[in-house]
């Protein structure tokens, strides 16, 4: 597994009602991320595509996963769910834009909080051969 993964269990943060909050985050993307064909939103922007509901090009709509997850951004690889305030409003509240989201974060406090699982590398690991 790759030293930068994060090790957040997505499906389980999906039950509990992230909305795939960090796939409408921007992303700048890295030379890296460039080179291995992941799509800028403008050759200006060094951005991350995104479509025009606000999610990242690469997210399938219909399964809500990622479909470049091997070679993912960088930023995507680094992101922790569970140090960001705007997922604890989105999974309070849903959301309506970031304005709002924001705003409802500020008034949860850190105690509150609902943590994302993370994934148990144990279960995780290939077996070892013998």
């Amino acid at each position: 597994m790759e030293e930068n993964t994060v090790l957040v269990d997505c499906d389980a943060g999906r039950r509990l009602g992230c909305g795939n909050l960090c796939c409408q985050l921007m992303v700048m993307l890295s030379m890296e991320d460039l080179e291995h064909g992941l799509e800028p939103q403008s050759s200006l922007s060094g951005l991350l595509k995104q479509d025009l509901d606000g999610y990242c090009h690469y997210l399938d709509r219909d399964s809500k996963r990622c479909t470049v997850w091997d070679k993912r951004p960088l930023a995507c690889r680094l992101y922790n769910c569970n140090n960001d305030p705007k997922l604890q409003a989105v999974m309070r509240h849903g959301f309506e834009s970031f304005t709002k989201c924001i705003a409802q974060a500020e008034k949860i406090a850190r105690t509150e909080w609902i943590e994302v699982p993370l994934v148990d590398l144990e279960k995780t690991k290939p077996p070892e051969d013998t």
